[in-house]
């Protein structure tokens, strides 16, 4: 699988994407800090909520709003990208150039799951680059504590962890969708679907009650939020999310559960599609 994913990563890295879509990422970070510390300058010094958001701009925070915002535009590179790796093999026919050189059409389609994590990867490490170079800025701007606290740095490392973790299950619906599909539009589409109106349209049922008020926390959108909340231990102030969500054990088993279904049935479809033309 090596020379495979050499090859990914050789042809990845002069597509006009991955550069693009990690330049909106760092743009946007870096601008929402910007404009929350201008909230901060011009609020009321006296209102708590504006207390609360100064505190979130402390490096300390980083691991809670800094990888909030990094969770939140970084899924969406991630989806654009996975769905990209796939789907733009059918569009283009490559993917009958692509499988006689692959020793199977598994070791292909590792080749280019481990491209997606890798992504995920890189996107996370880079998004947190960002939100401590702004953090860093606003601290002495602000004068606020300096230091990550009480076993800040071993925090920072796990909180990196959880978010790679949470992305993890929607660049594996990507991957499934496009796998299916044979589409870029379809993967991005869904996949986009999924990581925002899930948890609308989960409150919506969650109204009617009964049955319904189990369901979120069986879904993918409950169990990320219910990890990405545990980026906040150690902090007095909190940018996460807070309310009935399931223990961050569980909901990681439950996002795990997702993603390997998820990988399991694109490897299936993969392996048993008989792909005879440039679309399919």
């Amino acid at each position: 699988m090596f020379p495979l994913l050499h090859s990914e990563l050789f042809r990845l890295a002069r597509r006009w994407m991955p550069p693009i879509l990690l330049a909106i990422l760092i743009a946007v970070v870096g601008v929402l800090y910007l404009l929350f510390w201008t909230v901060v300058q011009t609020g009321s010094e006296n209102s708590s909520d504006v207390q609360d958001l100064r505190e979130s701009l402390r490096l300390a925070s980083v691991r809670d709003l800094g990888l909030a915002l990094v969770f939140q535009v970084g899924a969406v590179d991630v989806i654009i990208l996975t769905s990209s790796l796939i789907g733009a093999e059918f569009g283009w026919g490559a993917i009958r150039a692509l499988l006689p050189r692959a020793r199977s059409r598994e070791a292909l389609l590792a080749a280019k799951g481990a491209t997606a994590l890798l992504f995920v990867v890189a996107t996370v490490l880079i998004g947190i680059g960002v939100a401590f170079g702004a953090s860093a800025v606003v601290t002495v701007l602000e004068d606020l504590p300096r230091g990550l606290g009480p076993d800040g740095l071993a925090r920072t490392l796990a909180a990196i962890g959880r978010t790679i973790y949470a992305m993890v299950p929607y660049a594996a619906l990507a991957f499934l969708i496009t796998t299916w599909t044979r589409s870029v539009a379809a993967g991005i589409g869904i996949g986009l679907s999924v990581l925002f109106l899930e948890g609308l349209i989960l409150t919506i049922l969650g109204a009617a009650g009964g049955v319904f008020d189990r369901l979120p926390g069986a879904l993918i959108s409950r169990n990320v939020q219910a990890l990405l909340n545990a980026n906040c231990d150690g902090l007095t102030s909190c940018f996460s999310g807070t309310g009935d969500y399931p223990s961050p054990r569980r909901a990681a088993l439950v996002l795990a559960i997702y993603s390997s279904v998820f990988v399991a049935v694109a490897f299936q479809l993969f392996r048993s599609r008989d792909i005879t033309t440039g679309g399919g």
